[in-house]
């Protein structure tokens, strides 16, 4: 943090200094104040949510570190079971608020997500939104999931079959699908009847795990099964992953 000067002032060439222990840093300039403020970034694997869906009372679902410069991506599922409001906030460490994360803090919110006073709140009704978290820029966007299908070979990769639509159980926090009949030639789960928002398995896991760790724009899974349960939001474990049966 400091202020700046005309460069007719400046003792040497007026260059920002930084101390080096962090890969990425934030730069804010307030020229009408002629201020700035060097923020060191350090990015944790995972960002929690808390809100009305739980009460306020846990930080269990969660978006991953995706991408080393601060991005977070995830899916979560936004509801109001006690009619508190669909709002939330984040916080960087679980169960920790003086780690939050609210409107207050994040310069810029899109999509189904908007600003409450301190709370974010979701404007596109209660459901499961994709959400992505620039930690860098402070920005926020999340995109309602109206539906989660299957797409494979088995279905000609029409990823707008309405037969492979999938059923979200909000008590499990999963979606559903019985009578699926993906085979081992390969298939993958699309969202809203496109291929902009797909899971796929991971391309750095064992073929036996080709289930536990799914990510965005994977490979294609090659298990064959009926019943098909994905589980999106990182509640009860720290990957996305799926079951076959």
């Amino acid at each position: 943090t400091g202020s700046l000067a005309r460069r007719s002032s400046l003792s040497d060439d007026g260059s920002f200094k930084v101390d080096g222990t962090s890969k990425f840093i934030r730069i804010q300039i307030n020229m009408a104040e002629m201020t700035y403020t060097i923020t060191p970034l350090d990015f944790d694997p995972y960002v929690y949510f808390i809100g009305a869906t739980d009460g306020w009372a846990n930080a269990e679902q969660k978006l991953a570190l995706t991408d080393e410069t601060g991005i977070y991506t995830g899916y979560l599922y936004v509801a109001d079971p006690n009619s508190w409001g669909l709002e939330f906030k984040f916080q960087k460490v679980a169960g920790d608020w003086d780690s939050q994360l609210n409107s207050n803090n994040l310069t810029d919110i899109s999509g189904g997500f908007a600003k409450g006073d301190d709370n974010i709140k979701a404007v596109d009704g209660e459901g499961v939104y994709y959400v992505t978290l620039d930690m860098a820029s402070l920005t926020l966007n999340a995109i309602k999931v109206e539906n989660m299908s299957l797409v494979g070979d088995f279905n000609g990769w029409n990823q707008a079959d309405d037969a492979q639509q999938m059923t979200w159980d909000a008590e499990n926090y999963c979606y559903v699908i019985e009578n699926a009949g993906v085979t081992a030639k390969g298939w993958k789960f699309t969202t809203n009847n496109a291929w902009d928002i797909n899971l796929g398995s991971n391309d750095s896991v064992e073929p036996s795990n080709v289930l536990t760790d799914l990510v965005a724009f994977g490979k294609n899974i090659g298990v064959a099964g009926n019943t098909i349960k994905l589980y999106p939001t990182r509640k009860d474990n720290d990957n996305i992953y799926c079951t076959v049966e």
